[in-house]
């Protein structure tokens, strides 16, 4: 979507398989709620617990959609 919506005059359009994924811009830095630049802390401990405990969540979120309903 990036690409499409940066280089608008070459493309018409979009087609979005599997797009769970997340959206945003890899290129921006995360800022905090007062706009400073992400601590050491954040960088080593926070971000990385938080996608891992982001990934275990949604794993088993998707895993349980995918079971077949029981009447």
């Amino acid at each position: 979507m990036l690409a499409a919506v940066e280089s608008s005059q070459l493309a018409r359009g979009i087609v979005l398989l599997n797009s769970a994924g997340r959206f945003g811009n890899p290129s921006e830095q995360h800022k905090n709620n007062e706009g400073e630049s992400e601590t050491a802390l954040q960088k080593l401990v926070v971000y990385p617990l938080k996608e891992v405990i982001q990934r275990i969540v949604l794993g088993f979120l998707f895993w349980q959609a995918k079971q077949p309903v029981e009447f």
